[in-house]
């Protein structure tokens, strides 16, 4: 499987080191899991986890978020779709990325992305529900 992670997800590992948001986090930068980034989505995130309400709650340490940042960095690269798809635009980032690099899944926490279900190949995922699908 390769998939794109929400921002929602990376953060919700941030703030706290149980969960399925977390375990996706960890799978990742073990190699576990193929995820493809955009720029836009790499942008966002930077933004997001630099946040002070963000890094004040944040459960792991700024080397392990830095960790993050480098490992995204490595893989971002340019979306070459503009797909609009989704009821909030600021969502249709991941759906681009996803076609873009022929990603087979979006990982959210985002019930707009789950709503839309399935689009061409790609479907949209709870953390919880991609790590049973993982497990069988």
């Amino acid at each position: 499987m390769k998939g794109v992670v929400d921002t929602s997800v990376w953060v919700a590992a941030i703030l706290s080191n149980r969960g399925a948001s977390f375990e996706v986090f960890r799978k990742a930068l073990e190699g576990e899991i193929d995820i493809v980034v955009s720029h836009q989505i790499y942008e966002e995130l930077a933004e997001v986890i630099a946040r002070p309400s963000v890094v004040k709650k944040a459960c792991l340490s700024q080397g392990e978020i830095k960790k993050l940042k480098y490992f995204l960095k490595k893989l971002k690269k340019r979306a070459a779709e503009k797909i609009r798809i989704s009821r909030d635009p600021n969502d249709d980032m991941f759906v681009n990325c996803a076609v873009s690099f022929g990603a087979d899944t979006i990982l959210s926490l985002d019930k707009d992305l789950w709503d839309i279900g399935k689009y061409k190949n790609i479907t949209f995922l709870s953390p919880a529900d991609f790590l049973k699908i993982l497990r069988r």
